[in-house]
């Protein structure tokens, strides 16, 4: 079966760091107009299908907890890089961060494109 990726000499990370989710979750969360309550309408009932009655149940009681599972999903994916990369992310000062003018809406690969990082599908 061979060796984990982990003792191949690549370090598993956020794309996004997790700080950087936590705190898009926060500010979602901070807004004015994130409605405490809310009546999950008939296309996210569809989009949700898939999941457990009682997760919909927990959805369906709790809007903001979907708010967040949406912010977490979109946001959330890993990497492997080597440790030489993994130096480079972190001496560039984007080991834990995006770059200044990253938002969610740009790429999610932007930190290791600065960083002259090659990205490959595996």
């Amino acid at each position: 079966m061979g060796l984990p990726w982990s003792k191949c000499g690549f370090e598993k990370e956020h794309v996004i760091p997790a700080g950087v989710v936590h705190a898009s979750v926060r500010e979602v969360l901070g807004a004015s107009d994130t409605p405490n309550t809310a009546v999950m309408n008939k296309s996210v009932e569809i989009e949700l299908a898939h999941l457990p009655a009682s997760v919909l149940e927990q959805f369906r009681a709790h809007p903001r907890a979907l708010m967040v599972a949406r912010i977490v999903d979109e946001l959330t994916l890993h990497a492997w890089v080597t440790k030489p990369e993994h130096i480079k992310l972190k001496d560039s000062g984007l080991g834990a961060r995006m770059p200044a003018d990253w938002t969610s809406e740009n790429d999610k690969f932007a930190r290791y494109k600065k960083c002259e990082i090659e990205v490959r599908s595996i």
